[in-house]
Order: C-alpha cells, then structure tokens, then sequence
C-alpha cells in the first residue's frame, strides 16, 4: 500500500474488538489475544479494475513502535461511500476471516481470500451483501 493517506480509525476497531469477543468463527483471535488496528484510506484503491473495500495485513515492519497490534486493516473510503454501518460491519468481519492460527501456538498468519475459506459471510449474507439494499430489513 504505497503512497497511501492513512488515518487511524477508532469506531472501526471498537468494531472490530465486538467482532472478536462475539463471532464463534473468530473464537481463536480471542483466545488468541490478536490485536487490530484500523485505518482508513481517502484512496481509491482497485485490484484489476475492481474495487476493493479493504486490506487486511501484518502490521509493517515500520509500523510496529506505534502500535502492539499484529495486524492492520484498512478500508478504502472511496469505495465504500455508500456502506452502512452493517455493512461495514460485515466487511470488518471478512477481513477478521482471514487472519488464521499458524501451526505454533499464539502465532497467525494471513491467509488469501477464497469464497470457500469464507463460507460463512455467503451464507449468512449472501455472495453480494455489498450491493442488496434490502439485504438487512428483516434484522
């Protein structure tokens, strides 16, 4: 994420930290003890000329004296203008998805996305819960 415009955002990590303590899919980064930090971005960043909501990485080498989190996750705000807060929150929560325990205890890793790794987003949201806006009325 070269040349990026970061600011640190403290609502996505209270976010983030509900997810963790709530989500039985992510019972390992608490146990765990994982610490996340959230960014935003005032970039628009795409991946093959598609937009992407979100990065989630190791915290860089460079990073490291500023916070004690071991991953970082950025939502690009161009991109996701028009989320709402439940939306947001079904992002964050993908983005969780990828952070999976290595093979010595207390350590995780990063994995890359795959729809079949993240199941449980497709069925609980459904495979387009970015773009239905009637896709939370019921709850």
């Amino acid at each position: 994420m070269e040349d990026q415009d970061f600011i640190r955002d403290e609502q996505l990590e209270i976010i983030v930290n509900d997810l963790i303590a709530v989500e039985p899919e992510l019972i390992y980064l608490k146990a765990g003890k994982v610490g996340v930090v959230c960014l935003r971005s005032d970039k628009c960043k795409k991946k093959d000329g598609i937009p992407v909501f979100a990065d989630c990485e190791e915290v860089p080498e460079k990073f490291k004296w500023a916070t004690e989190a071991m991953f970082m996750i950025t939502v690009f705000s161009p991109n996701t203008s028009f989320f709402d807060a439940k939306r947001i929150r079904v992002l964050l929560f993908q983005q969780l998805l990828k952070i999976t325990p290595k093979e010595k205890e207390g350590e995780f890793k990063l994995r890359d996305y795959d729809v079949k790794d993240f199941s449980v987003i497709v069925k609980r949201f459904g495979a387009d819960w970015y773009k239905s806006p009637e896709l939370f009325d019921e709850e």
